[in-house]
This record gives structure tokens, sequence and C-alpha cells, in this order.
């Protein structure tokens, strides 16, 4: 299921995430050397988290069947163990899911990214202080 170039359905979320996410971390599209050969549509590899972007047509099951032999439901699967194992949370983002319950899927993102960036912050001297998250 690689390709390179982002669909509108991406490109929506993507600027959500930029909207709540320092300008300072790395947002990392169509990424393929984390779960290498397959790709991670939005990766924060500061945060490490990755979201998949899952649009109605080619996350079908005959659409993914026909691509990798899988069920969309078996390639969804084993995609989300294979960050697991990697250290990254994997989110799936449904297209009919952003269309019909988008503030819902944006308190999702909003909730996991701020948890995500509140456990990289340490305070400092009543400072707060961004540091990378360990690995």
């Amino acid at each position: 299921m690689n390709h390179d170039v982002k669909s509108c359905l991406e490109e929506e979320i993507l600027q959500y995430v930029r909207t709540i996410v320092l300008d300072s971390l790395n947002i990392v599209t169509n990424e393929h050397v984390a779960i290498f050969p397959m790709e991670i549509d939005i990766y924060l590899p500061d945060l490490s988290i990755g979201i998949e972007v899952n649009g109605d047509y080619w996350h079908s099951d005959k659409v993914v069947k026909w691509n990798t032999g899988l069920t969309a439901e078996e390639y969804h699967r084993k995609k989300t163990y294979c960050c697991f194992d990697r250290g990254v949370q994997l989110l799936h983002i449904r297209e009919s899911d952003w269309r019909s319950s988008r503030s819902d899927v944006e308190a999702v993102l909003c909730r996991v990214i701020g948890q995500a960036l509140q456990d990289c912050w340490l305070k400092q001297d009543q400072k707060w202080v961004w540091e990378k998250c360990a690995d």
C-alpha cells in the first residue's frame, strides 16, 4: 500500500496535527523507515506516534486484499503490531469517521498527542523545558 502522494484526507489531518504540535517537532509524511517496508502516513518521531489515514476505498477489503493478500483488518492489525514492536503508537483514522465525526476524531488526536507532549516535558527551575522522549 505504498504511495508517495498525500490524499486530500491526509492533508486535512496533517494540517490539523500541525495546529496541535510544537513548531519545533518533526512531522514526517509517508515515512518508510520506522516500519520498513510499510509506511506511516503521518509520523511524529519525537513522540513515537504514527497516524494511519484509512481512506474508505484504498483501505477496503477488496483493494487491500488485491494489494497485500490480507483482509483490511489483518493488514491494519499487522501494521499496528509492527509499530508497537518498534515503540510507535499507531492511530488509525477512517475516512468515514473523519467525515462524519471530525470533532470526535480531533479530540482523540488532541488527547493522545497532548499526553505524549506532556510526558516529554520536564519541569526544571520553574520553567518547562522540552526534551525528546526517551525510547
